[in-house]
């Protein structure tokens, strides 16, 4: 906040807008929407300048302005927000960029919230490619993009393409940040739903053990991710009709959710 008040006594400029930027980052973060918004929305001015009034920085703001938006639920605002993002970065900085990649990844993702499944996919794709040019197929955004895709296929039907996804973001997340860290978590839980719906119950059963542990190690026992898992696993040992442990792990659930 210093660093804005010091920058707001002098004349606005681009330091001030990163100041607001920063802050509009960190609220986003933390889930505050709604402080997030009032900064980044103070930013957009700053950084569309004379000199140059579509330049990358600009293509950030929009982007993060975007996800903002969607939190909120204002998804046709969102979109618009978002694809001017990729418009403004992909002239500035073409189309290999990664930060072009992350603008793409962001629209698939709210074009895919507005049910538009079909339309989401191919950006989703050019997502993945340019994340895979730009930054090699060992890095963790590439391993995002691999699971956002993974799941359009899971919702899809596309079983074997999905588990090929997530497959990868799970190895790709593992060499990025070890076996210990929640996206490790994630990318097992969500092989473990894959396995579930296709009735392969003891694949299934393992990733979603290992899904428990991991979240456990990293977040701890009383993390709202333990819990999610736990009510995953009631709902996969109700399907194999073990009601005895399913309302076990229901009730362990139910404790941390009220604990939170």
């Amino acid at each position: 906040m210093r660093a804005l008040e010091a920058g707001e006594s002098r004349a606005p400029d681009r330091e001030q807008a990163k100041c607001l930027y920063g802050l509009a980052q960190l609220y986003w973060e933390t889930s505050r929407p709604g402080e997030a918004e009032a900064f980044c929305r103070r930013a957009l001015p700053l950084l569309s300048d004379v000199s140059e009034p579509e330049n990358v920085d600009l293509g950030i703001a929009l982007s993060l302005l975007g996800m903002i938006c969607r939190d909120e639920g204002k998804l046709a605002e969102a979109e618009q927000h978002m694809r001017r993002s990729v418009e403004i970065v992909e002239k500035r900085q073409g189309a290999e960029s990664p930060v072009l990649a992350t603008s793409l990844n962001n629209l698939a993702m709210i074009v895919y919230d507005q049910g538009r499944t079909a339309e989401a996919e191919p950006l989703f794709l050019r997502s993945l490619a340019t994340r895979e040019k730009a930054l090699g197929p060992g890095h963790v955004s590439f391993g995002d993009s691999l699971n956002n895709l993974g799941y359009i296929y899971y919702q899809q039907g596309r079983s074997s393409d999905a588990e090929a996804l997530y497959q990868r973001a799970l190895e790709v997340r593992r060499n990025a940040y070890g076996p210990d860290h929640p996206r490790v978590a994630a990318s097992l839980n969500n092989l473990a739903k894959l396995y579930w719906k296709l009735g392969r119950y003891d694949e299934a059963e393992r990733m979603y053990g290992m899904a428990l542990d991991v979240f456990e190690r990293a977040l701890g026992a009383e993390s709202p991710m333990v819990a999610k898992v736990l009510s995953n696993m009631a709902e996969l040992y109700r399907t194999m009709g073990n009601t005895t442990k399913a309302c076990e792990l229901d009730s362990q659930a139910k404790r941390i959710t009220a604990r939170g």
